[in-house]
C-alpha cells in the first residue's frame, strides 16, 4: 500500500503546478466521488471550514455543490486572515458563508475540512463545540483527506477528532489511517 506524509504532499502540490489549479482538480476529484456515493440532489449540505488547506478545498467544493444541493459553509475565522489564493475562493462563496451551528443538525450532509494537521494543542472554540455538534450530528458526515483533530502521520489525537461515515484522503493514504475501515483515496491530479 502506497502512502504519503503532509510534508511529501505538500512538496508534490507545489511542484511543477500552480497550486490553485492543483486545488481546483482535488476538488472537482473530491465533489465527483462525493456525487458518486451519495445521493447530493435537493440535499441540505453544510460544509465546516477553517483557515487551511483544507478550508480552501471547502470553498471550492461549495461552489460546485451549489447546482445541485442547499449548500451553506461555516467559517471558523475572518476572511482579513485568509491567504490570497484562499481569499479569492472565500468571496466567490461569500452568500453560502452562515454561523449558525444550528445547520449541524439542519443538514442532510456535512463535510469536514476544518483542521490542517497543525493542531499542538486543545481545538479552541467556536471549532470544538462544532466538532462535537458534527459527532452527535445524525447527519452523512464526510471529511476531507482526514478527520480533523488527527495527525494523520502519526494517527495521533491531540484534542478530539471528528467523527466520519467517509474519510476521502486525497493522493495517497496517510499512516494515521491505517486502523479507520471508512478511508477512500481520491486522485490529486499530481
Amino acid at each position: 500500500m502506497k502512502m504519503i506524509t503532509i510534508s511529501q504532499f505538500k512538496k508534490l502540490r507545489f511542484k511543477n503546478h500552480r497550486p490553485n489549479v492543483v486545488d481546483e482538480t482535488i476538488a472537482q476529484n473530491l465533489y465527483d466521488v462525493i456525487k458518486e456515493k451519495v445521493d447530493i440532489n435537493n440535499k441540505n449540505v453544510l460544509i465546516l471550514c477553517g483557515n487551511s488547506y483544507k478550508g480552501n478545498l471547502g470553498f471550492i467544493l461549495a461552489r460546485m455543490f451549489r447546482e445541485d444541493t442547499n449548500i451553506a459553509v461555516m467559517f471558523f475565522d475572518k476572511k482579513e486572515k485568509l491567504d490570497e489564493d484562499y481569499k479569492i475562493n472565500y468571496l466567490k462563496i461569500i452568500g453560502n458563508i452562515k454561523q449558525d451551528q444550528n445547520l449541524i443538525f439542519n443538514s442532510n450532509i456535512i463535510i469536514d475540512a476544518i483542521l490542517d494537521n497543525d493542531v499542538k494543542g486543545f481545538i479552541r472554540e467556536p471549532m470544538k463545540s462544532a466538532i462535537i455538534k458534527y459527532n452527535n450530528s445524525k447527519s452523512y458526515k464526510i471529511a476531507i483527506d482526514y478527520p480533523s483533530g488527527l495527525n494523520p502521520d502519526n494517527g495521533i489525537v491531540i484534542d478530539i477528532e471528528t467523527s466520519n461515515d467517509l474519510i476521502l484522503t486525497i493522493h495517497d493514504t496517510k499512516k494515521g489511517l491505517l486502523d479507520y475501515k471508512n478511508v477512500m483515496i481520491v486522485k490529486s491530479g499530481l
